[in-house]
This record gives C-alpha cells, sequence and structure tokens, in this order.
C-alpha cells in the first residue's frame, strides 16, 4: 500500500509585503486550509498531519503558532531554553551539551513538540542507537534528553517525563575490550624505549603508571599539588576540551578531586622538576610537566611524537599497542594483582559510583571468584557431607 503524499504548503504574498503560509488538508467531511505566519510553523504542521492524522493536526494547531498563549516549542527549540536556562556552567559546557544533542537524538526527534513526546518516540531513538553507539554514549545523550523533557514538565507542557525509566543498552564486557593491561615485562621493555628515546617525558610516563591519572589530570599538575614530604599528590583541576583554545576546569567529578599517596619511585622520578636549575623551589604554580620548549604538553603531539615511536621500540604494535588511558587502565590492573580491594581502587582512579569501577575491573578478579567458590566446599568439610575429602583451605572458626 502506498503512503499518503504529505500535505503541500502553498505561499502566500499579501500586498503589504508580509507572507502567509497555507495547507490544505482533508478531514472526514470537509476540506480545510490552514494557514500559518512562518514556513516553519506550517512545515511542523504538515509533520504532525503524516504522524498523527489531519484531524488531530487541526485540532492541536494552535501550539504551532508561536504567537499562541498555547504555542509548545519543538524539542530542538526545548533543549535551547533548557541550555539558556543553566546557571553555573561556562559556554564550552553549553556548547557541548549542544554538540552532543546535534550527533545524537535531535536528528530525529529535534522537530517534535515536546506536548507529542512519549516513551515510544524516546524507545524508537534508543533502539536505533543500540549497537550504532557505546552504551556510555547512549547514557549520555539520553541523560541530555531526560533533563530537557523535564524542563518541559516543569513548563507545562508535559505531564510526565517520557525519558525517565527507559531501559537503556548494558555496558557489557565487550566494552573492555579495547583496554590494554600491560604485563610487568611490557611496561619494562617501555619504559627502557622512553628513557632512551624521550627522557624529558620518562617522569610523566612515570606518573601516570605509577598514579593512574587522567591524561587531563596529569597535565595539569602544578609545582604545588606535589608534597614529597607527606608522599602525597593533589588533584585539584584538569584541562577541559579537546580542541583549542583548551581551558582549565575542575576534575571530571567531585570524587576526581582527591589526594593520593605515591610511591618512592615516582616521587622520586618527580623530585627533580620541582626545583629551578639553580637548586631553589620553582614557583608553586607553574606546571609540573611540559614540553621540552616549557609548553603545556598536548595528548596529540605527545601521543605521536614520543608514545607511538615509543611503543614501537618497545614491540607493542598494532592490536598490542597501548593507548596513553591504559596507563590508567595498567595502573588499576596491578593494583588489584597486588590484592588492593576494588573501593580503594575507586578512590585512587577518582570515580564516582563504584559500579564504575567494578565494571570495567571487576573481571581481573579471578583469584577472588575462585576463593568464594571455594567458601562453600571449606564449609562442607568440617560436616559429614566432606567427610573423606581434603581441602588445602582451614576452616576459619565461625563464632
Amino acid at each position: 500500500m502506498s503512503r499518503k503524499p504529505s500535505p503541500k504548503i502553498t505561499p502566500y504574498h499579501h500586498k503589504d509585503g508580509t507572507t502567509t503560509y497555507r495547507v490544505r488538508v482533508r478531514l472526514p467531511s470537509k476540506q480545510t486550509t490552514e494557514t500559518f505566519d512562518s514556513y516553519i510553523a506550517a512545515q511542523s504542521f504538515v509533520t504532525m498531519v503524516v504522524e498523527d492524522g489531519a484531524v488531530a493536526a487541526v485540532a492541536n494547531r494552535d501550539m504551532l503558532d508561536i504567537n499562541s498563549k498555547v504555542y509548545v516549542p519543538t524539542l530542538a527549540e526545548m533543549l535551547d531554553r533548557h541550555i539558556n536556562a543553566l546557571t553555573g556552567v561556562e559556554q564550552r559546557t553549553r556548547d557541548d551539551y549542544r554538540a552532543a544533542a546535534r550527533r545524537s537524538w535531535l536528528p530525529m526527534l529535534g522537530k517534535t513538540r515536546v506536548s507529542m513526546m512519549t516513551r515510544e518516540h524516546v524507545a524508537r531513538w534508543v533502539n536505533d542507537q543500540d549497537g550504532k553507539s557505546a552504551p556510555k554514549t547512549i547514557a549520555n545523550a539520553h541523560s541530555l534528553l531526560s533533563s530537557v523533557l523535564e524542563s518541559a514538565v516543569r513548563d507545562g507542557h508535559l505531564t510526565t517525563n517520557p525519558a525517565r525509566g527507559t531501559r537503556l543498552p548494558r555496558s557489557g564486557e565487550h566494552e573492555n575490550e579495547g583496554n590494554r593491561y600491560l604485563t610487568y615485562s611490557e611496561f619494562d621493555r617501555f619504559i627502557q624505549a622512553v628513557e632512551f628515546l624521550h627522557p624529558h617525558y620518562l617522569p610523566f610516563v612515570i606518573l601516570l603508571f605509577g598514579t593512574g591519572l587522567r591524561f587531563s589530570e596529569a597535565t595539569a599538575l602544578q609545582v604545588q599539588d606535589i608534597n614529597p614530604e607527606n608522599k602525597t599528590l593533589r588533584v585539584m583541576r584538569a584541562w577541559k576540551g579537546s580542541k583549542h583554545p583548551r581551558r582549565i576546569g575542575p576534575p571530571k567529578s567531585k570524587a576526581s578531586r582527591r589526594t593520593i599517596w605515591i610511591d618512592d619511585i615516582t616521587l622520586d622520578a618527580i623530585k627533580p622538576l620541582l626545583v629551578d636549575e639553580d637548586g631553589g623551589d620553582r614557583p608553586g604554580t607553574d606546571w609540573l610537566f611540559t614540553t621540552a620548549t616549557g609548553k603545556v604538553i598536548n595528548h596529540g603531539n605527545i601521543h605521536s611524537r614520543v608514545w607511538l615511536t615509543c611503543c614501537a621500540a618497545a614491540w607493542l604494535i598494532d592490536a598490542d599497542r597501548p593507548r596513553i588511558h591504559d596507563a590508567r587502565h595498567s595502573h588499576a590492573s596491578w593494583l588489584i594483582a597486588q590484592g588492593v580491594r576494588l573501593e580503594v581502587v575507586q578512590d585512587r582512579l577518582g570515580h564516582d559510583d563504584y559500579q564504575v569501577t567494578r565494571r570495567v575491573y571487576g573481571h581481573l578478579l579471578p583469584d577472588l571468584r575462585r576463593e568464594a567458590g571455594m567458601a562453600a566446599q571449606v564449609a562442607f568439610a568440617q560436616t559429614t557431607l566432606g567427610a573423606g575429602r581434603k581441602t588445602k583451605k582451614k576452616a576459619k572458626a565461625l563464632t
């Protein structure tokens, strides 16, 4: 069955120089012509006719007239209202929100009147994105959509938020497939390559692997953030944005603002950076790490000129080649290998949510899972069920 053609928009030029736009539609008992002051309103009306039928479109046409008291904005317009009403955020953040919407749900849902938004609209977009975008990307975009629709609820355009309670694609183990966890021997080869090829960046690379800091946090460290007496490091700021000009802002989340202990080897590597050429203390607000020419370290520059060459020299190529962010993953894997609890790993890495730490690194706990599996066997060994069986583990006394 062929689809009915969309109603035609006909411009009508008045003697006073203004232009209106007419759309003729057929109702069950008659034809009617609806007139609009703007082409956008007429186009929205046509969309409503196609999606909801002529009767519903005519009944709700006043919400398309921007001068009407019952005017209802499109989701795209509501996005602008929501972002413009935000307080305590920088302009770059507003731009990032708009860009995120354009990359996700705005093309599909932007022209829909917010009062017409339903759970089906949201579900259709989520299902369309499943398999195209990472679960985390979908979740972030959905969070923005839900916030915009919450604003529509507050403005009286909706009674409930249709995005609330949407079941999103779950982050599975495939999320960890791109992560590289360097073994001790791989790290040894890599660090030797850095020391030989790019010794200026050796302290920076040691700190990345020795602390698990994000690249944006490590490059934003200042001299005053290091306390060599207490062997601690403060994370107080991070670089924001991937494009120039970048800017300094707070860390990624509240939990990311943290103080962590640093080991002796990492501390010895960065101690020389705390003093100037004459042996005096450097100003506290100086960047701890810079390029060889004294500039702030840029991700693209160090990746192409330093990281890739050292990976090649260490025979970490193709599928084995780690990303800079894998220094953070490797640090976490070393902590877990030493028996550090995930709660401590969470605090050290600055994760807001324990579930994030568990989802990313939980699969690195095979020994603990084996221990859990042995628990029942150890208990059974103390009963008649375990008579004649041997268990390598002694049961703890129960009190």
